[in-house]
């Protein structure tokens, strides 16, 4: 244990440590070169080419790489978020400059523009992540506790240790676990059956014709049944399933995307991915009886990345009936990067079509969250406004609050025909909010994905909530800002929440595995066996889904830091 000074007087006692761990030495020199690359980047900004500008950009991206890396318990979600920014953003550049070749659009102003705000983004994530660090981590003083409140909210107990410890035994998790494990495997047999339909379609037709020319004809109660499977994907995995039983469940999920692929859509099928191995790397956190991050999927890391990053990359020439012949596998993984780079471009498309889309008086940022309150089927019923076409047209791009399709309307010689760029969460706050927008914007984005490893740990809604996120958060650098939020206000995640909860109090007369006098023990503690934390059979309460018992937590001392 590493030796301390201590200052003590009357009153208060703080704790300094003299030592430093290896990791807190890497974070922090990975945080000294992200400051001298960022003073670097303001202070030589029009003295030298935009190639050593973007270098800057890259030394910084791979500075919070590093910091999150030396603190990957606490930033893992960041680090996915961080690797997703560079294939979106940042990969085309990176290559073609290798490659000497062009890797700009448009004129002077639109690539200052894509530089600055890359710049911004990246600074005020890594700023924000540093902060929830902060404000979260565990006092050393045993006397003063500053950010309590935070801290209290997000560092309350180890919830997934009990859970695994209880597992086994405890009826109540036995009960949600198959409750949510049942309507997903019927909702997954519902999505599977359009999956099929949408390959039905595209054997005689192209790419571009499915998103001109599809349209779900499976009946309603399909349809709607297919809208509930990630959610109980979700809710079965927050029960914290052992190895082998969530291989199962994610394998499956993974499976169900392969239909999209095969269609030509290879986002759902590239995040059913991301978000099975992140579930692995949250669980592997924790102490646990299952090694979640074992040989086998160290070697399924290194030899199936290359190995997926090449067939994806065929998807990409088999959509638009071309052949890639002369590439071999390291040019192919080469060309996949340069090909999801395109967001880097979009920028630039989105610096012209911002000041046309501002005469919409559109509000993109929070566009999905609109159009879903006032253009859905319930949503209709209040506002009294028409639904929106689904397809490309004049009528998405000027009264839909989606920026993906105002800015392709204007920068897409083809939009109309089907095709368009896309978005980003960065044009969208700045098209809002200009660059304050963008700085606080990303600010904010650091602190959530941060938290959301804890919010994981906390369980309940607000653990639910941060799963069900990661489905798709890592999609906004060439997507909506906050797309991957608007499930929270859908009819169909709180139903299928209450419907849980029905069904798993039909299954279980015993009191829930997460109860208002539940003490669950931080790590470092041995897990009490008492009555207490092995209640007598009382009938189920809504805490089955609350977090609030960790709380309680809050006044003892921990005697180890996950996090540390």
């Amino acid at each position: 244990m590493a030796n301390q000074a201590r200052i003590s007087n009357s009153t208060t006692r703080i704790s300094i440590p003299t030592s430093f761990s290896v990791r807190s030495i890497i974070a922090v020199a990975a945080l000294f070169v992200a400051f001298i690359a960022a003073i670097t980047f303001i202070f030589t900004w029009g003295r030298v080419d935009w190639e050593n500008s973007f270098k800057t950009i890259w030394a910084i991206w791979a500075a919070l790489i590093v910091y999150c890396c030396a603190r990957w318990r606490e930033q893992i979600v960041t680090i996915f978020f961080l690797l997703a920014f560079f294939l979106f953003l940042l990969g085309r550049p990176f290559v073609r400059i290798l490659q000497g070749k062009k890797w700009w659009i448009g004129g002077v102003p639109a690539v200052d523009f894509s530089l600055w705000i890359l710049f911004l983004a990246l600074i005020s994530l890594g700023v924000g992540a540093i902060l929830f660090a902060l404000f979260t981590r565990q006092p050393r003083s045993e006397t003063i506790s500053r950010f309590a409140f935070i801290r209290n909210r997000f560092v309350s107990g180890n919830r997934v240790e009990w859970l695994e410890k209880y597992r086994d035994a405890n009826l109540n998790l036995h009960a949600l676990a198959a409750v949510s494990l049942t309507i997903f495997i019927i909702c997954w047999l519902a999505s599977a059956y359009l999956g099929y339909e949408k390959l039905s379609f595209i054997v005689d037709k192209s790419y571009t014709d499915y998103f001109l020319y599809f349209k779900e004809s499976a009946p309603l109660p399909v349809r709607t049944l297919a809208t509930f499977t990630d959610y109980a994907l979700c809710i079965y995995l927050l029960t914290m399933p052992r190895k082998r039983h969530a291989y199962v469940a994610l394998s499956s999920n993974i499976l169900l995307n392969i239909p999209t692929l095969l269609v030509g859509l290879r986002g759902r099928f590239m995040f059913s991915v991301l978000f099975a191995t992140l579930y692995f790397f949250l669980r592997a956190r924790h102490d646990s009886k299952d090694t979640w991050i074992g040989r086998f999927e160290k070697r399924g890391l290194i030899f199936g990345i290359p190995v997926a990053i090449v067939i994806l990359n065929s998807i990409n020439y088999i959509r638009s009936q071309q052949v890639n012949l002369t590439a071999n596998f390291l040019e192919s993984i080469v060309d996949f990067f340069d090909k999801q780079g395109v967001s880097f471009e979009v920028l630039s498309h989105g610096y012209y079509a911002a000041q046309k889309a501002a005469s919409f008086e559109n509000n993109y940022t929070f566009g999905p969250f609109i159009d879903f309150l006032t253009r859905d089927s319930y949503g209709r019923l209040l506002s009294g406004l028409p639904s929106l076409p689904g397809n490309n047209s004049q009528t998405m791009a000027t009264e839909s609050h989606s920026f993906a399709h105002a800015l392709s309307f204007f920068q897409h010689q083809n939009y109309l025909g089907g095709e368009g760029y896309g978005s980003s969460y960065l044009l969208e706050l700045f098209v809002d909010y200009s660059w304050l927008g963008v700085i606080c914007g990303s600010l904010i984005l650091g602190v959530v994905l941060a938290a959301m490893p804890r919010m994981f740990d906390r369980g309940g809604i607000s653990g639910l909530v941060a799963l069900c996120s990661l489905e798709s958060i890592f999609w906004i650098p060439r997507d909506s800002a906050l797309g991957w939020l608007t499930f929270i206000v859908s009819i169909q995640f709180w139903l299928l929440v209450a419907i849980v909860y029905l069904l798993a109090e039909v299954l279980s007369s015993r009191r829930p595995y997460l109860t208002s006098n539940l003490n669950y023990p931080t790590r470092g503690e041995q897990a009490s066996t008492s009555p207490h934390n092995n209640p007598t059979p009382q009938p189920l309460d809504f805490a089955l889904i609350s977090s609030k018992p960790l709380e309680l937590l809050a006044a003892k001392k921990p005697q180890g830091d996950l996090y540390a």
